[in-house]
């Protein structure tokens, strides 16, 4: 497409020299070609040849036919029909009609909206009645127009870039609408989805640090529930121990008991025996005495078991003492098996708390990797977003930057300028093209008069895009005025210049206080080596040198355009200088620049700064103004456009 558009613009800027070497007809039908490979229909991939249709004309049919047995459109073939009345007109893409039936171009204009046609008329007075109309070829300026609601109306896409060269200021004004409108919408949406990131990345921070926390008390609460486990564990050990020795101690104590009942039961039959023998001694007296002996030995022996009986008794006390501590120990045991128990359940609900603990833990995890996905989606989203911005970005600058390489086609070159007198432009854009423009222009001398050279610096409303449309039309309205309209006297310029911004801009009907403030100088050189300066200004003053020192011209207190002040009058101040004196023409945009402490570099600091720097040359003066310039501003953003014009007389 840009190669397309290099080809029609190179066509269009070269048209007249080509007129030299080409027949008016096959100039025409090259503009043909070249129109049908811009613009795009809506079914255009179904489309696998093309067709072309001519109305009248047969020169222009048979340099079209030529050109198709060499020649591609949109890289297929295409064929030409010569159509003789409108009823026959049908099955083309694209159509042009012979000047010589403009008279008709309405009733053409309804069929080809209805067939989607791309219709081309030749110098049709009426731009309501055309999509594509071809211009004089000998006219200044633009060599076409559009009709772009036609277009619109057919289903036919034209690009931007061909509305410059073709389309009209509201066609323009509106697609640069839409473009800020669409880009003040996706900038909102970004700054409102940033504003929720960075309130999900505060949530998540705050929800990451509580779960760090959490982690924390489990991992303490983990290790004492560990030793707590390790201490149960080991008096478990010590009281199995202990429990096996009681075990032990019991079967012994059992055994002795069982030991005592046996001698007891022997006790108890030899005391029966003894109260047996003491009958039988009374009855058998003779007995006893014969077995005295026999039973002091037996009473012998029974205090010796007796004394035996004694000490088994005080060591059944001694066990029982020993059963006594022993049972003693062993409720101790099972009043720390309880305790132990107690603790066991603790634990084990500490353990029950921490896996409900996990289980929540687990789902903020899983909460959290949700959230992350979506973080995730939204910086996808985010960067699929800055992506079309960027683009966006970047064809609204591929536009400004087209725009001003067409803008400064418009300004006068230096090497013009130089023919005529020693100079230098200071100009800076704010925005890449300009609402500030200079402007030049010589008249022939008249009746036996002087040469004239006309020089201009204006300051349009606002900067940017709306300021560089306003900068053009000023522009063309002032060739207009002084090249075509024969008009010499500066106040007259600037009166008519006013009334024709106003009607361009159609001010009395829409609310527009558009307009731009003038300084412009008419300059002739008189007799005797003096130079004659005839200057008018619309608030905006010309900085003069005279005997090295910097004087100031006001202008009138009225701007150009606006729709509050009609009929206005603009005043002449003629001055008288000599060759080597120096005048400046300006904008406020150095005056209005601020430092980085919001102080304003001022008028009377750039009358200064001139008058200062009046002994260099013009070079060096630049120098020393960009300098000084540059150490006031800083890294303070610039303000608005700037420009200032210094000649050398």
């Amino acid at each position: 497409m840009r190669l397309f558009l290099i080809h029609i613009i190179l066509t269009i800027s070269f048209l007249p020299a080509a007129l030299a070497q080409l027949a008016e007809n096959v100039v025409k039908a090259n503009f043909i070609l070249n129109m049908a490979k811009f613009v795009e229909w809506e079914d255009e991939d179904t489309i696998e040849r093309f067709h072309i249709g001519v109305l009248g004309g047969d020169e222009i049919f048979e340099a079209l036919r030529n050109k198709s047995r060499e020649n591609s459109l949109k890289d297929k073939r295409f064929d030409i029909v010569q159509f003789k009345r409108i009823n026959d007109i049908g099955g083309v893409h694209a159509l042009y009609v012979d000047k010589r039936r403009n008279h008709a171009l309405k009733r053409i204009l309804e069929i080809a909206i209805a067939d989607q046609i791309l219709m081309i008329s030749d110098s049709c007075p009426n731009s309501e009645d055309i999509m594509i109309n071809l211009l004089a070829l000998d006219m200044p300026g633009s060599q076409f127009e559009i009709n772009k609601a036609n277009m619109d109306r057919a289903g036919l896409y034209v690009p931007p870039k061909l509305l410059y060269h073709g389309g009209s200021e509201e066609d323009l004004r509106e697609m640069y609408q839409a473009s800020e409108r669409e880009l003040s919408n996706v900038q909102e949406e970004l700054e409102r989805q940033k504003a929720a990131l960075e309130k999900q990345r505060a949530e998540l921070e705050l929800r990451k640090q509580q779960i760090l926390a959490l982690n924390a008390e489990t991992a303490r609460q983990e290790e004492h529930l560990k030793s707590m486990i390790a201490q149960a564990a080991a008096q478990q050990d010590s009281l199995d121990q202990k429990t096996a020795l009681l075990e032990e101690q019991k079967t012994r104590i059992g055994e002795q008991q069982a030991d005592i009942e046996q001698q007891s039961g022997q006790l108890q039959k030899q005391r029966r025996e003894i109260e047996a023998g003491e009958a039988f001694l009374h009855r058998q007296k003779q007995e006893i005495e014969s077995q005295e002996q026999r039973l002091k030995s037996q009473q012998a022996e029974i205090r010796a078991q007796t004394q035996t009986l004694d000490l088994q008794n005080r060591e059944i006390e001694q066990h029982t003492l020993k059963i006594e501590k022993q049972q003693t120990i062993l409720y101790l045991f099972i009043a720390l098996f309880a305790l132990i128990a107690a603790m066991i359940f603790f634990i084990l609900r500490a353990y029950h708390i921490k896996r409900q603990a996990n289980k929540k833990l687990e789902e903020k995890n899983a909460a959290i990797s949700r959230q992350k996905e979506e973080i995730q989606a939204q910086q996808e989203q985010l960067k699929v977003i800055n992506r079309k911005i960027e683009r966006q970005n970047e064809n609204i600058k591929s536009s400004l930057y087209y725009a001003l390489t067409i803008q400064q086609a418009l300004l006068p070159p230096k090497a013009e300028m130089g023919k005529y007198f020693e100079s230098f432009i200071l100009y800076r854009p704010r925005d890449i093209v300009s609402g500030d423009f200079y402007w030049m222009s010589e008249a022939a001398p008249e009746d036996g008069g002087n040469e004239k050279v006309f020089v201009v610096v204006a300051d349009c409303t606002g900067h940017g895009v709306p300021g560089a449309f306003l900068s053009m039309i000023g522009i063309k309205l002032l060739a207009s005025i002084v090249k075509e309209r024969k008009e010499y006297d500066p106040s007259v310029i600037l009166g008519m210049l006013d009334a024709s911004i106003r009607e361009a801009l159609q001010q009395e009907k829409k609310v527009s206080d558009d307009g731009m403030d003038v300084c412009m100088c008419r300059i002739e050189k008189a007799g005797g080596g003096k130079i004659k300066l005839l200057y008018s200004g619309a608030r905006r003053p010309l900085y003069f040198s005279s005997k090295q020192k910097i004087n100031i011209l006001p202008g009138d207190r009225k701007t150009v355009g606006g729709r509050f002040f009609k009929n206005q009058v603009f005043t002449n101040r003629e001055l008288w200088l000599e060759p080597g004196d120096r005048i400046y023409l300006s904008s406020d945009g150095i005056a209005d620049q601020n430092a980085p402490n919001r102080q304003k570099f001022g008028s009377k600091r750039l009358a200064k700064l001139l008058e200062d720097s009046l002994h260099l040359p013009l070079d060096e003066q630049k120098q020393v103004l960009e300098q000084a310039l540059a150490d006031f501003q800083q890294n303070e953003k610039q303000r608005d456009d700037m420009a200032l014009m210094a000649i050398k007389l």
